[in-house]
């Protein structure tokens, strides 16, 4: 199948150490609350069928950078939002699906809720 996504990144990368720019990529897979997908907390999950929603799908698109040889930065916290990946030292070609599967993915956690500031 087409992994345009990759690919698109793969090119990125390849420009990069064609540079000479040996670098650390670091990217941000979680974003689908952010693209219209509805929280499942607003939904009941029978609703959902086989939909992927909310942390769902961050965890598919993060195994889908993963292929590439992205890992998690931290197993909680903040930082379980971001993945990095050595330019120099990347795997060439994509891991398969099957691979990346199983891997442990911590969920970004959820933002926090802007403060209210009062006068007195």
């Amino acid at each position: 199948g087409k992994e345009v996504a990759l690919d698109f990144v793969e090119g990125l990368l390849n420009e990069l150490r064609g540079a000479d720019m040996c670098t650390l990529a670091i990217l941000e897979p979680f974003g689908a609350p952010a693209w219209g997908c509805e929280s499942t907390s607003n939904r009941d999950v029978s609703e959902a069928g086989s939909a992927l929603i909310g942390s769902e799908a961050n965890i598919k698109l993060a195994r889908h950078f993963a292929r590439m040889g992205f890992q998690q930065v931290a197993s909680e916290g903040p930082l379980t939002a971001y993945w990095y990946l050595s330019v120099c030292t990347r795997p060439h070609g994509y891991k398969s699906k099957a691979a990346v599967e199983s891997l442990p993915i911590a969920s970004a956690p959820e933002p926090a809720a802007p403060k209210t500031l009062t006068g007195k």
